[in-house]
């Protein structure tokens, strides 16, 4: 997350909107563990993996869609899904990846945020980024 968070403040000084792609849940053989993170600017460079390089490019697509937005969306990926094949997840597995966008803007409370867990992480201090998901999140 170290390296997510240098490019997130990185990316907000150069004022791009982006996305924060994170694995929340994964099910028998999964590419990456929860917590993987992928960030994505709305130039569409990525920094991170949530998969290894497996379902990379359909997160990327689904980013692009919500780049902007006011709410995040949960991806949901697995070899019964004809989506999956199609995107390389052929481990055998499922993962549920969510998209959470990230604004850059002098004093949003996402850059509030990252400045704040780039500077715990500097001073070696351990500290969590919670997200609360809810049904609504499934609307988008």
């Amino acid at each position: 997350m170290k390296a997510l968070l240098k490019q997130i403040n990185t990316w907000a000084a150069q004022n791009k909107p982006m996305v924060l792609a994170r694995v929340i849940q994964t099910w028998g053989s999964s590419p990456r563990p929860v917590g993987s993170s992928m960030l994505i600017s709305g130039d569409l460079d990525m920094a991170g993996s949530v998969s290894g390089g497996c379902v990379e490019g359909a997160v990327l697509k689904e980013a692009k869609s919500i780049m902007g937005a006011s709410r995040g969306k949960r991806l949901f990926y697995g070899v019964s899904d004809d989506d999956a094949w199609a995107v390389g997840l052929s481990c055998g597995g499922k993962i549920q990846v969510y998209l959470q966008p990230w604004f850059t803007a002098v004093d949003t409370p996402e850059k509030k945020v990252a400045l704040k867990l780039q500077q715990l992480l500097a001073d070696n201090k351990t500290c969590v980024l919670v997200t609360l998901l809810s049904d609504e999140d499934d609307k988008n």
